[in-house]
Formats: structure tokens, C-alpha cells, sequence
């Protein structure tokens, strides 16, 4: 007898902060990629770059 395990996809919700980018220097919704504290990461909604907190 077989068994045929499925992977389920786990759809966690996006958390997003409103912030300014600094490549394209407007104010937009910036999507919360890592969530490691003081080392979180963020990625802008309308250039899509990826940047730290520390370079905000």
C-alpha cells in the first residue's frame, strides 16, 4: 500500500508599513519581509528594492 503525501501551502498574510523608500524616495507601502528584531527587512511595493532598517 502507498501513501502520497501533499505538501499544503500555508498562506501567512503580508504585513506592511507605511514608511518612505530610499532609492525612489516616496512614501509608500513597504511589505515586511524578515521580522527579526532590530534586523527586519522590507521590500517597497513601487520600485521593489529590498533594503534593512538601518538604511531607511
Amino acid at each position: 500500500m502507498k501513501y502520497i503525501w501533499l505538501k499544503k501551502k500555508i498562506h501567512i498574510a503580508r504585513k506592511t508599513v507605511y514608511g518612505k523608500c530610499p532609492r525612489c524616495r516616496t512614501k509608500s507601502q513597504l511589505e515586511v519581509i524578515s521580522n527579526n528584531p532590530g534586523k527586519e527587512k522590507f521590500k517597497c511595493n513601487i520600485c521593489f528594492q529590498n533594503f534593512g532598517i538601518n538604511e531607511m
